[in-house]
This record gives structure tokens, C-alpha cells and sequence, in this order.
């Protein structure tokens, strides 16, 4: 069995109604224009792009990247269309999701190893209280 076999064995039935709704499509259209993304083509990048990642062929942690180079949206355009994609959409589907996308064993220790060795220096965004 390749890898796409697989991948395609691991897209549960949920992923897929998710991806062929017309509540995705109208949400992932209201998120762009929200952002002030209004070009027919770029929405429609915008709605393959996630697509991808419901099926198992782009990890969501990749899809800002994936907004910036495949649809042209700037880093903060991007970024804030992801955030509306991921709290409307990709919520309720987070537990499939992790299905496909585990977390690696790495990313956990990293976590960790950043809470008990904190930067050192100044914190510049804490303000002095009076």
C-alpha cells in the first residue's frame, strides 16, 4: 500500500462532508472577505488550499505558508484568514485532523524544554505597573 492509499484510508466521512458543504464554502468566502480578499480566483485558491488540508495532503500547521505562495496573500493576510479557517472549520474536525497530522514525539519536548529554559534578557512587553 503507497502512502496515498493510506492517506486516503485516514480522511474520515466527517472531513469530507466538511470539505463538500456549502457552509465551508460560504464560511471560508465570508473569512476572505472579512480579510478584504475579494478576487473570485484568490477565494477559490483559498478554498482548495483547505481542501488540501482535509484530505490529508497539507498539514493545517503549513497552511498559512500555503496562503502566502499558492493564493499571493500577504504573511498577515494570511495569517488572520487561517485563524478564521481553523476556529470555524478546522475545529470541528480537530480530533480527525489529529488522526492524520500526530503530533511528533519532538514537538512536545521542544514545548517543554521552552517553559523551563525561558529567553533571558528584558522582557520588552511588560509595562511597569504604578
Amino acid at each position: 500500500m503507497d502512502s496515498e492509499e493510506k492517506n486516503n484510508q485516514l480522511v474520515s466521512s466527517k472531513l469530507i462532508n466538511l470539505m463538500e458543504s456549502e457552509d465551508a464554502s460560504l464560511w471560508i468566502t465570508k473569512i476572505c472577505m472579512d480579510n478584504g480578499v475579494k478576487e473570485e480566483d484568490v477565494i477559490e485558491n483559498v478554498s482548495y488550499q483547505v481542501g488540501l488540508a482535509l484530505l490529508g495532503k497539507l498539514p493545517p500547521k503549513d497552511l498559512p505558508k500555503s496562503l502566502e505562495e499558492k493564493a499571493g496573500l500577504s504573511h498577515e493576510i494570511a495569517r488572520d484568514i487561517y485563524q478564521g479557517i481553523d476556529q470555524r472549520l478546522l475545529s470541528q474536525v480537530r480530533e480527525e485532523l489529529s488522526k492524520m497530522y500526530p503530533v511528533s514525539p519532538e514537538q512536545p519536548k521542544q514545548a517543554e524544554e521552552a517553559i523551563k529554559n525561558p529567553p533571558k534578557g528584558k522582557d520588552t512587553y511588560r509595562e511597569k505597573v504604578e
